[in-house]
């Protein structure tokens, strides 16, 4: 498919004013006495953008907002992301500028923080903003035209909404399905921003939207009528496997026949399990996605779970007995440490069905969703039935 731009209109226009300038608080990690600082997310690319002008070594070809928080700023009605994803599009001369890149980034961090309290530390600027640091990544591949070369850092809020700045030289795959497939161009915004903060948004210059995944008007209504819709999920880090059981628990139903979703589902956990052979892996790989995503909605962890078992044990054929039967079993027990539903502790077992009952079996017209079975049939999950307990029984996840 070929993607095509679309102008935003003055409202989103404000939505985009409002994700973009908003304070948004980085905590530090808990073993430094350090402490949190609010950053506001434009102020941080025009530092980057202004020290990357300065020096002339790395070449940007434009900036972006993506993911989640774009397809708020062009089709959401409410702000429902997550991280606060990032992309700086560069021409490298060479792999080691991303290491480059990462400390212009990290010095950019210190100096608008708080109007630069972490500067005070001077030398020590470096290692204290690194403090700030959730995880950092770095991709390549090698040198060829079809290889991968980018690199990602996630500066940390405690409540999930992570800011993510990615360096892109080469990226085949920056989506992993329809609904979060849009990019907002932030370049003339920025500009803005830097030559008139005082204006009006309505003196804003033209600023465009697009869809990676191509068809612009069908991914917007795919994300407003809920639906999931991917190419090559096999071609996804993890196959998009978590972001799918996520979808569903917000109502979000796969295009396409039972035939179809059941392949689907296939591919996912195939890929899946190929980059998180290990069963402890995966473990660590799940509470890390439920502590990143779940913050702001700790009551649907259950229900989470109770999908992502149901699609693992229905379709997970790649796996040996062995290890499916291990990674079932993890997903149990992460289950089994789930606060019940509220109001539900002393008649959980039989209360969990109608929970999942409206999102699994509800069916869009002209379209059969996964695991059809007419209404009077109910929904019967395959997961291990939860047992009462009480509050102080409930571990956290860690």
């Amino acid at each position: 498919m070929t993607s095509d731009l679309h102008p935003l209109s003055l409202d989103q226009k404000k939505k985009l004013q409002t994700v973009l300038k908003e304070e948004i608080t980085i905590h530090p990690d808990a073993a430094f006495s350090l402490p949190s600082v609010k950053i506001k997310p434009v102020s941080l690319l025009l530092s980057l953008q202004e020290r990357l002008q300065e020096e002339g070594r790395v070449s940007v070809s434009s900036f972006r907002l993506n993911g989640s928080a774009a397809a708020y700023v062009i089709a959401g009605s409410t702000p429902d992301y997550n991280d606060l994803d990032l992309i700086v599009n560069v021409d490298l001369q060479s792999a080691e500028d991303l290491d480059y890149l990462r400390e212009k980034l990290i010095l950019s961090f210190a100096a608008v923080a708080e109007d630069g309290c972490l500067l005070k530390w001077d030398q020590k600027t470096f290692i204290l903003a690194r403090t700030y640091i959730r995880k950092m990544i770095k991709v390549n591949q090698g040198d060829g035209a079809d290889s991968d070369l980018w690199s990602m850092i996630a500066l940390r809020n405690a409540r999930g909404r992570n800011v993510e700045v990615k360096f892109v030289a080469r990226l085949k795959r920056q989506f992993e399905f329809s609904v979060d497939s849009f990019q907002v161009l932030l370049d003339d915004f920025m500009s803005f921003c830097s030559k008139s903060p005082e204006a009006p948004l309505s003196e804003c210059p033209t600023i465009c939207a697009e869809s990676v995944w191509g068809a612009f008007d069908e991914a917007c209504a795919h994300y407003k009528d809920k639906l999931i819709c991917t190419d090559n999920p096999e071609a996804i880090f993890g196959g998009g496997l978590l972001k799918y059981c996520r979808l569903r628990c917000f109502g979000y139903l796969p295009i396409g026949s039972q035939e179809e979703t059941q392949q689907l589902e296939r591919y996912m956990c195939c890929r899946f399990f190929i980059d998180v052979p290990r069963a402890c892996k995966v473990e660590d790989r799940i509470r890390s996605y439920m502590n990143t995503h779940y913050v702001e909605h700790p009551e649907q962890i259950g229900l989470f779970l109770h999908l992502l078992y149901d699609v693992v044990h229905r379709s997970s054929q790649c796996l040996m007995g062995k290890d499916r039967t291990q990674s079932l079993a993890i997903i149990a027990q992460l289950l089994s440490h789930c606060p019940p539903p509220p109001g539900s502790l002393s008649q959980q077992s039989s209360r969990l069905v109608p929970v999942i009952c409206p999102i699994v079996t509800h069916i869009i017209p002209h379209r059969r969703s996964p695991r059809y079975r007419p209404p009077n049939q109910p929904y019967i999950s395959r997961a291990p039935k939860l047992h009462a307990m009480s509050p102080a029984t409930v571990a956290p996840f860690a």
